[in-house]
């Protein structure tokens, strides 16, 4: 997982390299904080359905902004705290409490679409992320080492002169599963009959400089 983490980081630093000469005029560095709520989809085993709580957390996102007209491209590098998301609900099984968090390392690439206006510029944002997630030792087994979700996202573009503001409220949606179809949670095996997808919201600011 590791050398993913590494490959993932690197390919983020060779786009912005790539980018920040060829448009420097016209490109914005910046970073996101904010809070996310997260759930896993349900599962189910043998025609019984599990279903998960929803778990809060935090998250830190480094971005950089390439101004292409209405249409900007935005690729981040994103800490990601999702929380105790494979919590099941309504067991009392100190073994299935699963009261650790998910961390992920995701790279998002947003392609925001702006309306300009005079005192500030709305607009929606979308696009695919990479997720590599990881749990304390012991904790869960059968994470898939990267998976697929979308993003999208609405917000107000706010320039201040000196710095641009940016609140945000985001959605995610899994695409790929979040698990294999095998897995485990403290040592409890699970099968999931469909993907195990992570979904979230995310209420955030922005600022670019």
């Amino acid at each position: 997982m590791k050398k993913i983490h590494v490959y993932g980081i690197s390919l983020l630093v060779v786009v912005l390299m790539g980018l920040m000469p060829a448009r420097e005029a016209a490109g914005q560095l910046g970073f996101s904080v904010g809070v996310n709520y997260s759930k896993l989809s349900d599962i189910t085993q043998s025609s019984i359905t599990s279903r998960f709580e929803d778990a809060s957390g935090w998250h830190a996102e480094v971005w950089f902004d390439l101004d292409i007209g209405t249409l900007t491209l935005r690729p981040g590098l994103r800490y990601t705290m999702a929380g105790k998301v494979f919590k099941i609900e309504g067991v009392d099984d100190p073994n299935l409490q699963a009261n650790f968090n998910v961390n992920m390392l995701e790279l998002p690439m947003d392609f925001r679409f702006r309306f300009n206006m005079q005192v500030a510029t709305p607009y929606v944002a979308l696009g695919p992320v990479l997720r590599f997630p990881s749990a304390s030792k012991g904790s869960v087994s059968g994470l898939n080492s990267m998976s697929v979700a979308g993003g999208f996202g609405v917000g107000l573009e706010m320039n201040l002169g000196v710095v641009v503001l940016y609140p945000e409220l985001k959605f995610t949606f899994g695409i790929s599963s979040f698990t294999e179809s095998e897995f485990a949670i403290l040592d409890a095996p699970f099968t999931a009959d469909e993907n195990l997808q992570l979904n979230g919201v995310m209420i955030r600011l922005g600022v670019g400089f």
